[in-house]
């Protein structure tokens, strides 16, 4: 599709490329919509230049939108590929340094910085998701391909949009996006920390089922100075199909168009489910879930184990400045008390056990020894 004889970009050039392309498009066009969004003390503005974008990303966050007016501390232009696509020479450039390892790769994302700025390419046969962050101007620019029904668009744009960007704005407030679950109540809650397919999309809805706020089921904000604070970033959850009969209440929050390449089901929690939120909470325990047989058993993890299961799915997720999210993480198991949850048969008891947590209550560690 793009000439062999393109000359390839070193990547500074190929950063300058792609920020001036973007820069000019978002310069010379009107946004067709902008959005608040509020999380913690901070406000973010969302300014997206079609509907279609807009369609995309917003359901997943739209538990945060605010009608407060006022400045922003972060500014997102967003752009797809209904408006404008990558030039030759970036995407020829791109795809010829880096597609033979992408595709080897389970998440293939390329960082590149220079000064303030930080560029990610998600490449997914092509690119797919470009994402530019300048942490001086706290300005931003997404660019999303969008897809016709043979090439579906991957379950984590859906229902975790923006992941990159809003990783690296908020990692220099203190604040760290990490690849948790998380649930609770205005008194305290818990995270569920693991890779895919751990149990913590199940933890999450099992307590949300038996009335603990829910905070998400992949990805939550973490303040990590001081008391360290949850904070809900998307209202959505993944279910395959075979366990969507455990989770009757979220029939409601199903959206219509389900399939993926995971064969995972999209859930909303907002606007039907939004009575079942929970924004934000303090942190009371780290909480590793282990699939098990038998009774739910609670018992005591070190700050080292409960990192292992933290860390390497986050900074998958989180290219660039590594060394620093991983000291945050590492600061968060040392102060927050951590434990593994061995999940049995019982979603009642291991809702119990989790509901105790919330609380701060350790008791059943010595119940299940």
């Amino acid at each position: 599709m793009y000439s062999a004889d393109t000359p390839v970009l070193p990547p500074g050039k190929l950063v300058e490329q792609t920020l001036a392309w973007l820069t000019s498009f978002t310069g010379s066009s009107a946004a067709a919509a902008s959005h608040g969004l509020h999380i913690g003390s901070k406000r973010i503005c969302l300014r997206f230049f079609s509907h279609c974008a807009e369609r995309l990303i917003l359901p997943a966050l739209s538990h945060l939108l605010t009608e407060e007016s006022g400045g922003s501390d972060l500014q997102v232009n967003i752009v797809d590929s209904s408006l404008t696509n990558p030039p030759e020479e970036v995407l020829s450039s791109h795809v010829s340094v880096n597609y033979a390892h992408a595709v080897e790769e389970s998440f293939p994302v390329f960082f590149y910085q220079t000064r303030e700025i930080k560029v990610a390419f998600c490449v997914d046969r092509t690119i797919s998701e470009i994402s530019i962050f300048d942490a001086s101007a706290r300005q931003a620019i997404v660019w999303c391909e969008l897809r016709s029904a043979a090439r579906r668009i991957p379950i984590e744009r859906i229902c975790s949009p923006l992941r990159i960007l809003l990783s690296w704005f908020f990692q220099s407030e203190d604040i760290c996006l990490l690849h948790a679950g998380a649930v609770g109540s205005s008194s305290g809650g818990i995270i569920f920390a693991g890779k895919s397919r751990a149990g913590k999309t199940t933890c999450a809805l099992s307590a949300a089922q038996a009335g603990l706020g829910y905070a998400g089921d992949d990805s939550v904000l973490v303040s990590t100075s001081g008391l360290p604070i949850v904070y809900s970033v998307y209202n959505t959850a993944r279910l395959v199909r075979e366990d969507l009969c455990r989770f009757p209440f979220v029939q409601s929050g199903l959206t219509g168009d389900t399939a993926n390449e995971d064969d995972k089901h999209q859930i909303f929690f907002y606007p039907k489910l939004k009575n079942m939120l929970c924004h934000q909470f303090p942190l009371r325990a780290i909480v590793i879930p282990v699939v098990a047989d038998g009774r739910s058993q609670l018992k005591k993890a070190g700050p080292i184990t409960a990192l292992k299961a933290l860390a390497p799915s986050t900074l998958l997720h989180a290219p660039g400045d590594s060394a620093d999210l991983l000291k945050k993480m590492r600061k968060l198991v040392e102060t927050v008390p951590c434990c593994s949850l061995f999940c049995g048969s019982d979603r009642q008891q291991t809702a119990s056990i989790i509901r105790s947590l919330c609380l701060g209550d350790l008791r059943h560690d010595c119940d299940a020894q």
